[in-house]
């Protein structure tokens, strides 16, 4: 009789543990952006149709530039947020030959359609393509001039990002204004 009730048991536990799982993978796949995102991305069960490019504009307060250190500075600061984007200022590091500017994207996706924004072409074979330039960071002073970009990165996922060298300090010492054009509208529905 024991043994009956012990083999009972872990039967029990088995199912409860199967159906604990279960119930986890469905809420991950229907409720947490970042999975729903991972599936839109890999074309899981989700159509993608690409649209526009679109302008990105934010402002970089000049509290935010470390001009006297030369330790990474995490902000995370949420500059914009658009077409269930997020553009958070991550990182801002002096690393003597310029000063870096790291942003990082998140997302707020529904499970059912919507849109985002992306800096990468994604292609029906689920591979994605760079389409960053240089050209994609128009950066200004409060007065409107323009400051030069240095080195510019991208990745991973959608971040982005650029240096600022030490002939133009002095343009942004006040603050200053990024135009970043390397993102496009993304409009995804599930079959």
């Amino acid at each position: 009789m024991r043994k009956r009730l012990r083999i009972g048991l872990f039967l029990i536990a088995i199912v409860v543990l199967i159906g604990g799982f279960k119930i986890y993978k469905y809420y991950q796949n229907h409720y947490v952006s970042s999975k729903i995102f991972e599936n839109i991305l890999e074309r899981k069960e989700y159509s993608i149709n690409k649209e526009d490019k679109v302008n990105v504009e934010i402002a970089i307060k000049p509290e935010w530039i470390p001009f006297e250190t030369d330790k990474p500075q995490n902000q995370n600061i949420e500059l914009d947020k658009s077409h269930n984007t997020n553009i958070v200022l991550q990182q801002v590091w002096n690393r003597g030959n310029d000063i870096y500017f790291s942003f990082h994207t998140t997302y707020d996706v529904g499970y059912n359609n919507g849109e985002f924004l992306y800096n990468m072409i994604i292609n029906e074979d689920r591979t994605y393509t760079s389409a960053g330039s240089p050209e994609d960071f128009v950066l200004t002073d409060l007065q409107g001039n323009g400051i030069h970009a240095g080195q510019t990165g991208y990745g991973p996922g959608s971040d982005y990002s650029f240096g600022i060298e030490p002939s133009e300090y002095n343009k942004i010492k006040n603050g200053f204004k990024v135009k970043y054009s390397g993102m496009t509208l993304y409009e995804y529905s599930r079959k």
